[in-house]
């Protein structure tokens, strides 16, 4: 067993080393969101509709967090983007688990 959690600490490393080394510099904006006090009646029936659906007219966000991640375009044409023409393009994104946890610490507490 001590061998399958020491595996797990390798392979964390491992992909922590990956994303510091080769990934890119981003800031990361966290949405505030205000909840209702559901145990005080609602003055506003749209405070309740915005909690409900998720429809808010202004977003807040927090201070932004400076982190490392590994980013990879999927579909992206650097060709067809030189001559206006822009393509669907899927980006997928891969942060460090303690970097994040470590960086929104303050945020979340």
């Amino acid at each position: 067993m001590q061998n399958v959690y020491a595996e797990s600490i390798v392979h964390e490393n491992y992909v922590s080393d990956m994303i510091r080394a080769y990934g890119t510099d981003i800031r990361f904006f966290k949405l505030k969101t205000p909840y209702p006090d559901v145990f005080k009646p609602i003055l506003d029936s749209n405070a309740l509709a915005v909690h409900a659906y998720g429809e808010g007219y202004v977003q807040e966000w927090e201070d932004p967090v400076r982190m490392i991640a590994f980013l990879k375009w999927d579909n992206d044409s650097i060709i067809l983007n030189a001559y206006g023409v822009q393509p669907d393009s899927n980006m997928t994104m891969w942060l460090d688990q303690t970097d994040f946890a470590i960086a929104l610490a303050k945020k979340l507490s």
